[in-house]
């Protein structure tokens, strides 16, 4: 009855999206000036299938995660996050964890802006009270495993994670630690930040801050209709304070396309969005929007949208 039920629900509300769609939005709709289509290239898939790797270990349970790495376990707060280093040993990595936990979806909806001496602007106070209880340890292990062979560092997450990242790299980008570290060593890192399937962080300040100092370093995936990607909304003035997004957005479409932002912060079409959710609803399922948040959803979209992607193993 249960099964029955959710297929009538599925082609009810599919009917209604599709109705909704060609009804208000023109046959194919262009998203705007901000976004350049074009696909994986085999080195660009390969990248963002690495950062994802690393993403997925921050899920794992401390005996089963790759040997040379450390989990940091936030006790009392259940943030955490793994640090460790590539396989050719010349890449230092911080990767989140995304929500898995009560207290992990407690921070989520603690949505009100909050200000901090860390940060210009304001950010949310979950994600925020998630990074402040975190951040001593998750510096402490990082910075100890950057050697002379290290030549780069990464901050990457998924979900929770994904915003935690954000937040981590810019306060460690100008940790007093970490650039004397970098002194120590005489060499300057490569910085490079990838989040995928995240939340909004903070108000515009913030995110025009970020942007102006690391955004461009920062890889923002989407995949398709992923619906944390649009919390929490933006626009809704005093309803909900208004949100936005930081670096450069990477949206793998519903067609295995890759609309790469051509700047940082939040800029897209909103007709463009609003279409393609639909599109899928229609074709699929309302609740499509949390699928494609997975991250086993992030690395079929990615290998989808290679360029030399066979079209036979390509998502609908």
């Amino acid at each position: 009855m249960a099964a029955f039920l959710a297929s009538v629900f599925n082609k009810t509300t599919g009917t209604v999206c599709g109705a909704v769609r060609w009804a208000f939005f023109p046959k194919n709709v262009d998203p705007g000036e901000f976004y350049k289509k074009n696909k994986f290239t085999d080195t660009e898939a390969d990248a963002a299938q690495e950062y994802l790797e690393w993403c997925s270990f921050a899920y794992k349970d401390e005996a089963d995660i790759p040997e040379g790495w450390k989990l940091i376990d936030i006790k009392g707060d259940d943030t955490q996050a793994i640090v460790g280093k590539s396989r050719d040993g010349k890449t230092a990595i911080v990767a989140f964890r995304g929500t898995e936990s009560t207290r992990d979806c407690l921070k989520d909806v603690s949505i009100h802006l909050s200000s901090s001496e860390y940060f210009p602007g304001k950010v949310h106070f979950g994600f925020l009270n998630g990074h402040l209880k975190s951040y001593d340890a998750v510096t402490k292990e990082f910075l100890s495993i950057i050697d002379s062979n290290t030549t780069r560092s990464v901050v990457t997450g998924h979900s929770l994670g994904g915003a935690l990242a954000t937040l981590y790299s810019y306060r460690i980008h100008k940790d007093e630690q970490f650039l004397k570290k970098q002194k120590d060593l005489g060499k300057d890192l490569q910085f490079d930040i990838a989040s995928f399937g995240s939340p909004r962080v903070g108000d515009f300040d913030f995110c025009n801050a970020y942007d102006e100092s690391i955004g461009n370093r920062y890889l923002r995936w989407v995949h398709e209709t992923d619906i944390v990607t649009r919390y929490p909304l933006t626009g809704m003035g005093i309803i909900i304070p208004n949100y936005y997004h930081c670096g450069i957005q990477h949206y793998m479409s519903t067609h295995n396309d890759v609309y790469v932002a051509t700047k940082t912060g939040c800029k897209k079409s909103t007709l463009f969005f609003c279409a393609e959710w639909l599109d899928n609803a229609s074709a699929h399922s309302i609740f499509t929007s949390f699928v494609d948040h997975k991250c086993c959803s992030y690395k079929k979209g990615i290998e989808a949208c290679r360029l030399t992607a066979n079209p036979d193993t390509q998502s609908a």
